[in-house]
């Protein structure tokens, strides 16, 4: 209760607390900079830094996770049109909540935002997250219209949860992202789960990026699975945009 009184509190307050980190993707081929996640964190004196698995269902289950919804995807459609001036196929991707559903006027609001800030749709990808039956008739509309107004939509970790092949069935998505289970142990050989999955993900349109990459073992394995996309530790933690900005726009990739 007392958490919830100070996310509202904050909410109400312009946001106060709330920050954006970003987690840089790079293409697995190249290991070139392919764009970034956005990562909501927040903090406050009372309690210090609070992990977002811990705030994120306060604010789904009082649906105070709609008008932050909406924060976090302005704030990121900003930032995301600082950096595609200095890397114009630069791609955003933001992370959506199931509930957030339940703003009818979500796309109107995303496109009218897109506009304001010069932010191209094609450099946007909106992330679903798994707390949501992705796969239910409400989802499909809304994702639809948002691929309607031609903004990306991505399958986030795909493999556990809702995330699974009854939704991706469902609903064409631009971009499956495999959730980090499934990052491959070690060795050297193909890891056949992850090439079935990209051959059939490849079958239906979707590229792959495959998330909690952290050893440069498991980085040559993904190399021979046709994974596009590759994120983790491996390349870099979230951070603040200045310091993201530091390490990866304009500078070697590391």
């Amino acid at each position: 209760m007392k958490l919830k009184k100070l996310l509202m509190d904050s909410i109400y307050n312009g946001f106060q607390g709330f920050q954006l980190y970003y987690q840089p993707q790079f293409w697995t081929d190249s290991r070139k900079l392919y764009g970034a996640e956005a990562l909501a964190r927040f903090s406050c004196d009372e309690l210090g830094s609070v992990p977002p698995d811990r705030f994120v269902s306060i604010l789904e289950g009082s649906g105070l996770i709609i008008p932050f919804g909406r924060w976090v995807f302005r704030e990121a459609a900003r930032q995301g049109r600082k950096w595609t001036e200095r890397v114009p196929d630069f791609q955003m991707s933001i992370n959506m909540s199931g509930y957030q559903f339940a703003d009818a006027e979500l796309t109107d609001y995303m496109s009218r935002i897109l506009h304001e800030v010069g932010l191209p749709t094609e450099n946007v990808m909106i992330e679903v997250t798994e707390t949501y039956d992705i796969g239910s008739g409400d989802a499909q509309k809304a994702i639809r219209r948002m691929q309607t107004a031609g903004i990306r939509v991505a399958m986030d970790d795909f493999g556990t949860g809702n995330a699974n092949l009854l939704a991706l069935k469902a609903q064409p998505f631009h971009t499956v992202k495999i959730a980090r289970q499934f990052v491959p142990d070690g060795g050297t050989e193909c890891d056949p789960f992850l090439a079935a999955v990209s051959m059939l993900c490849h079958s239906i349109g979707a590229q792959v990026c495959q998330e909690g990459v952290e050893t440069q073992e498991q980085y040559e394995i993904l190399k021979s699975t046709a994974v596009e996309v590759v994120q983790g530790y491996l390349f870099g933690k979230p951070v603040p945009p200045e310091e993201f900005e530091m390490k990866y726009l304009g500078k070697k990739n590391p």
